[in-house]
């Protein structure tokens, strides 16, 4: 077993920006403020992209020189947001999770981050996903008469855009692991309304966090929409591909989380409710002669059974959200299409 600490298992996993980083596979660790590290990540795709274009165009502001500025003002917002959510997750974690966590539970999660969430891993499956996205892309770019030289650069800065998107869609998903521990062991929650549980209440921050991080970025994708009318092809395979396929992932993990920890919720009352049950039961089978003890003991179990068995609907509205944000981009994108015909 090895000796790093939760800390260090997450710090492994997603870095200082949810595993955004110009160097795919190998999450930021520069403790930078966020605004000079969203503006470093927007100027490195200038210079390394956009540039090289925009000269290659006799310094004219194309379709394709615009379509590249786009996509460095784009990385730079998901490194602002990306280094805002790993923050927030990893301060909640540390500060408010990890705190109440058992040494099994803890032992779990780091074991689980450790195989699951391998940086080889995350880097390969991101690759092949990246790969596809950029050949669906340049597919779509066939019929624009882009020459070949600026093809390269474009699908250089998207295969870069894509890599990173997958890595954070793959890494962000990690805190589905504490859920996991919590459902494995949740005789740790209150039986009294444990859906209030500190616990619970923190991991649901988490995902609020990471739903907010993915809403955030998938805002940005929509904004490609303002090539609809030159890239036509284009956005109707980027938009739906970046924001359907990630954000479908992505909310399948927020909504498998929250199951969790709702199963985790109703197991910690079980025992407790039926140890209750068993005791008003026999309180109503000795009502035989009048006893205001006994009455009063039952209106107070009745009570107590009613808040071990009180259900919980805080989250039902992130669970919709999370639901819903998937099919916004292809809807959006489908909507521009049909109604630009």
């Amino acid at each position: 077993m090895s000796d790093s600490t939760l800390q260090d298992e997450l710090d492994d996993v997603v870095g200082v920006a949810m595993c955004v980083s110009l160097i795919p596979g190998r999450p930021s660790r520069l403790q930078r403020t966020h605004t000079v590290s969203a503006f470093s990540a927007l100027a490195a795709v200038l210079i390394a992209f956009s540039l090289p274009i925009w000269l290659l165009e006799s310094r004219q502001l194309t379709t394709v020189v615009s379509l590249s500025i786009w996509g460095a003002i784009y990385f730079g917002w998901a490194t602002l947001i990306a280094r805002l959510a790993t923050t927030s997750v990893k301060s909640v974690i540390l500060d408010e999770v990890q705190p109440l966590m058992s040494k099994r539970q803890n032992a779990y999660v780091c074991e689980a981050l450790r195989t699951r969430f391998a940086r080889r891993r995350i880097l390969w499956v991101s690759l092949g996903v990246a790969t596809l996205a950029t050949g669906a892309s340049l597919l779509a770019l066939k019929d624009t008469h882009t020459p070949t030289y600026q093809l390269a650069l474009i699908a250089s800065e998207f295969f870069l855009f894509y890599v990173t998107a997958a890595q954070a869609t793959y890494a962000a998903s990690f805190y589905a692991t504490f859920a996991e521990a919590i459902e494995n062991e949740p005789q740790a929650l209150g039986p009294l309304r444990s859906a209030e549980s500190p616990i619970i209440l923190a991991m649901r921050s988490v995902g609020a966090i990471v739903l907010l991080f993915w809403f955030g970025v998938m805002l940005a994708v929509l904004t490609l929409m303002v090539f609809g009318a030159t890239l036509k092809q284009f956005v109707l395979v980027v938009v739906p591909f970046a924001s359907f396929f990630s954000f479908l992932l992505g909310s399948a993990v927020f909504i498998a989380a929250e199951s969790r920890l709702r199963r985790a919720c109703r197991r910690a009352v079980v025992d407790v409710q039926l140890k209750l049950d068993a005791e008003a039961r026999i309180l109503i089978n000795n009502l035989g002669q009048p006893d205001d003890s006994a009455l009063e003991r039952l209106e107070t179990l009745t009570k107590i059974v009613a808040a071990v068995a009180a259900s919980d609907t805080k989250a039902i509205l992130l669970v919709v959200v999370s639901v819903v944000t998937p099919f916004a981009g292809p809807t959006v994108a489908l909507l521009v299409h049909f109604l630009g015909k």
